[in-house]
């Protein structure tokens, strides 16, 4: 995040921006893995699998970039890590032709919408503390 924040340690806020990496990192992971079983299990071929995966993986970040939500080396990264993870998603999918199971992805989907509330919070949390000081 850019703007007014005060700098706090990772032990304050597990949720702050890092250069980097950060704890959203994780979530960028967990969404390019997710993407490609989603998109499979509505009937997408695998080039649509990848086309509508670009557009909604690199959209987001555009969308950050234009609310100069984060560093660019940060924005840089989660695009790194999105990809990282639909690229495992997809040799799993398409090269070793192996899926993962309904449990298996909604085990990751709970993970990642944990994850995505606990940061949703944390953000909301931070920016209203500032709001007040």
């Amino acid at each position: 995040m850019t703007g007014n924040k005060k700098t706090v340690s990772w032990r304050e806020d597990p949720w702050q921006e890092g250069k980097w990496l950060d704890l959203w990192s994780v979530n960028h992971v967990l969404a390019g893995i997710l993407i490609v079983p989603a998109l499979n299990w509505i009937g997408l071929s695998p080039l649509w699998i990848f086309i509508v995966s670009f557009i909604i993986l690199f959209g987001w970040e555009v969308s950050e970039w234009i609310r100069e939500m984060e560093a660019l080396t940060n924005q840089f990264m989660d695009m790194v890590t999105n990809y990282l993870g639909f690229g495992f998603s997809w040799y799993l999918y398409f090269i070793v032709d192996k899926s993962f199971g309904v449990v298996w992805f909604w085990a990751i989907a709970a993970f990642f919408i944990v994850l995505e509330l606990w940061g949703w919070l944390s953000y909301k949390h931070k920016w209203k503390d500032q709001e007040e000081e």
